[in-house]
């Protein structure tokens, strides 16, 4: 038998072939890269949202548990306070929103309080909205009289 007649095994690819791979693979990341960047970016964003969103409904939930005032206070743009106000007065804890990009942050100006009386309802005085921008965007965390707490504006 001639050895030259057996077909050689071919195994691998050619150099052109991985080129092509390459520029196709390059070519999409250019594409969708900034996008699911800044996808990555608004869900952190989003994130700090959810947390002032679960804040205020844990303020609210201590007023009725305790049977007493208890409120959520913006202290700078990026930090705010949940603390029971009345009797035993104490900060339940404080939380950072900035996030590990830090762009979140309060619209609403500093020392905007947000305050649940011992039926869960708003307090009056208290103010109805938080606003959290994020990268040029804005959020909205609604409050309503009867103490109901929801992201957007309700409009």
């Amino acid at each position: 038998m001639n050895c030259a007649s057996v077909p050689r095994r071919r195994d691998g690819f050619t150099l052109t072939e991985l080129a092509i791979v390459v520029v196709i693979v390059g070519l999409t990341l250019a594409i969708v890269g900034p996008k699911f960047v800044n996808y990555i970016r608004y869900l952190g964003a989003r994130s700090g949202v959810s947390q002032v969103v679960a804040d205020l409904s844990l303020a609210r939930t201590l007023a009725v548990r305790e049977s007493q005032t208890v409120s959520l206070t913006v202290l700078d743009s990026r930090r705010y306070s949940v603390a029971v106000e009345a009797g035993d007065a104490r900060t339940i804890k404080t939380t950072d929103i900035g996030g590990s990009q830090g762009s979140v942050s309060f619209a609403s100006p500093a020392a905007t309080r947000v305050a649940f009386d011992s039926r869960g309802m708003l307090r009056t005085g208290s103010a109805n909205q938080i606003i959290v921008t994020h990268g040029g965007m804005a959020d909205t965390v609604s409050i309503t009289g009867v103490g109901r707490v929801y992201r957007g504006s309700g409009n």
